[in-house]
C-alpha cells in the first residue's frame, strides 16, 4: 500500500489544503517573468540588480504655427480630401522643412494603399483565368 487510499484524501478535505497552502506562502499573481531578475529575487539569490537606463528627456518639437497646417488637419478631419491634397501640395513646396514634412505626412495619409493595388490585380488576374478556363473559346 505504497500509494494513499481515496478514503485518505477526502478525510483530509479542504482544512488540509489549505494547511498545505500557508505552509508554501502567499502566492503571488502579478509575478516577473523568470527572466527578469526583481529586487526580491535578486535578493534572493544573490544576483546582481538589473540596472535602468536612464533616457534623456527630448526636447519636443514647438508647435508649427502656421493657417495651412491648421487648415490642413482641419479639412482632413472633415474628409474634405481634395482640399487636404492641394494644401499638402503647397506645404511640399515650402522651404520650412518641418513644414515639408507635414505635407508629405499628409500627401501619405490620403494616397493610394499599396497592398490595396496589390490585392486588386491579384483579383484581376484570378477574373481573367477563371473566365479563360470556363467560357470556351
Amino acid at each position: 500500500m505504497s500509494e494513499p487510499d481515496e478514503a485518505d484524501a477526502e478525510e483530509k478535505g479542504p482544512a488540509k489544503d489549505e494547511a498545505d497552502a500557508e505552509e508554501k506562502g502567499p502566492v503571488k499573481d502579478d509575478a516577473a517573468p523568470a527572466t527578469t531578475p526583481t529586487a526580491e529575487t535578486a535578493a534572493e539569490t544573490g544576483a546582481p540588480k538589473a540596472k535602468k537606463k536612464k533616457r534623456k528627456p527630448e526636447a519636443a518639437a514647438p508647435p508649427i504655427d502656421d493657417p495651412r497646417v491648421r487648415e490642413i488637419e482641419v479639412m482632413f478631419g472633415a474628409g474634405d480630401f481634395v482640399r487636404t491634397k492641394e494644401i499638402a501640395d503647397e506645404l511640399v513646396a515650402a522651404s520650412d522643412p518641418r513644414l515639408v514634412d507635414v505635407g508629405r505626412d499628409y500627401l501619405y495619409r490620403i494616397g493610394v494603399d499599396p497592398v490595396q493595388l496589390a490585392f486588386l490585380g491579384l483579383c484581376a488576374a484570378a477574373l481573367i483565368a477563371i473566365a479563360w478556363i470556363y467560357i470556351p473559346h
